[in-house]
């Protein structure tokens, strides 16, 4: 069974808007693309979607965007 993956690039308009919020500018933001999964073949595929990580030095938000 052959895989395909596909990169998706994050979305600039919302990487632009979430970096202008004031109060999270002074917090780790860190981008992850997504990806689509297809197997070829088949009527599969699975999307994993776009994460936003907020990280300060307490504790840590995962976002998931699609």
């Amino acid at each position: 069974m052959k895989i395909t993956i596909e990169q998706l690039e994050f979305p600039l308009c919302v990487k632009e808007k979430i970096t202008k919020i004031p109060k999270i500018s002074k917090l780790h933001l860190k981008f992850i693309d997504g990806k689509n999964i297809h197997f070829d073949k088949t009527n599969l595929s699975i999307h994993e979607p776009h994460k936003i990580i907020i990280n300060n030095n307490l504790s840590c938000l995962i976002l998931l965007y699609l």
